[in-house]
């Protein structure tokens, strides 16, 4: 992996929300050096995005957010169903994510699901 392709990734992510991305939070599970450039990291600092893991490469700083997505998917997916393989749990895993950030709601943000509750913000966002 080259940094070039994380810094191209961000950009793109950047661009799609319209610069709209102050709080985002960019999970990192990779201890590569990439992650922790200086270029990639000022990128997110710019942009007011937030990044699980901070600049000495500890992931502990955000840990909570990763252990109850992680519990989530677990909880309410992968132990209620049998897999034959790898490619049957991908895509299984593909639904899950698809239903958790288009369908399922959350209580705290007003019974809406998370891809509903970012354009509302991002609309809330570009009317200001």
């Amino acid at each position: 992996m080259r940094t070039s392709l994380v810094l191209e990734a961000l950009q793109r992510a950047i661009l799609l929300r319209d610069k709209v991305i102050q709080g985002v939070i960019l999970h990192i599970r990779l201890r590569e050096p990439i992650h922790r450039s200086s270029e990639s990291w000022n990128l997110c600092e710019q942009n007011g995005i937030i990044r699980s893991k901070g600049k000495t490469g500890s992931c502990y700083d955000r840990a909570t957010s990763k252990v109850v997505l992680v519990d989530t998917v677990d909880r309410e997916y992968l132990y209620r169903h049998v897999f034959e393989g790898m490619s049957e749990l991908r895509a299984g895993i593909r639904i899950y994510m698809n239903f958790y950030n288009h369908k399922r709601r959350y209580s705290k943000i007003g019974n809406i699901s998370p891809i509903g509750y970012e354009l509302t913000s991002l609309e809330s966002a570009k009317a200001a």
